[in-house]
């Protein structure tokens, strides 16, 4: 792990040095680059990449606020209604306002938490072992997958940023849902899209 983290902190430093910002979309990996590295390396380098890699939804909200982000919505978008889940990474970063204000740009949009969804129960890889799947299933039904099921009765879009959530999702509800800057994407070009085309 520290050397991958080297490999990596090596070659995100001269773009930060640069100014160029390191944004990403998976909360686990953001959060390697903003806490864990530290510790693990301990350096003068991962802590400069640490200061300048941001989540792609803080990133946003923040160029937002200062002005710096055009948003050129389809005109005649249709209301929505969102439910989202935050990654326990970003709960434990304080980082769940962001999520639900850059969903909150999206013109007559309804943008509510899954409130006190806790953890999905999938954990990385932990839900796809053997011997944890039953408390993995156990966790997530505990109140996300109920409140997903019950959202996606209504038509109402489910967000979640994590890959290992919106797979625990899946397996859980049958309800495909989508990361939130998928769904941000779509309302603002006004059509279906994949992550591969953000």
């Amino acid at each position: 792990a520290r050397k991958n983290a080297g490999h990596n902190v090596r070659l995100l430093a001269p773009y930060v040095r640069q100014g160029i910002p390191i944004v990403g979309v998976e909360p686990s990996c953001v959060t390697m680059f903003r806490d864990e590295y530290l510790d693990l390396l301990r350096s003068e380098e991962a802590k400069l990449v640490a200061r300048h890699t941001f989540f792609m939804e803080e990133f946003l909200v923040k160029l937002w606020e200062e002005g710096k982000l055009n948003l050129p919505w389809q005109e005649q978008l249709p209301s929505q209604e969102y439910r989202v889940h935050i990654h326990c990474y970003q709960k434990a970063m304080n980082m769940t306002g962001y999520q639900l204000k850059m969903m909150g740009l999206i013109p007559d949009a309804t943008v509510k938490e899954i409130a006190g969804s806790g953890c999905c129960g999938m954990a990385g890889s932990f839900g796809y072992e053997k011997r944890h799947f039953d408390v993995s299933v156990k966790i997530g039904e505990e109140k996300l997958l109920p409140a997903v099921r019950e959202a996606s009765g209504k038509g109402v879009q489910v967000a979640a940023a994590g890959t290992s959530c919106r797979h625990q999702i899946l397996d859980g509800t049958g309800v495909k849902v989508k990361h939130p800057i998928v769904l941000f994407a779509e309302a603002l070009f006004g059509r279906e899209m994949g992550l591969n085309e953000i």
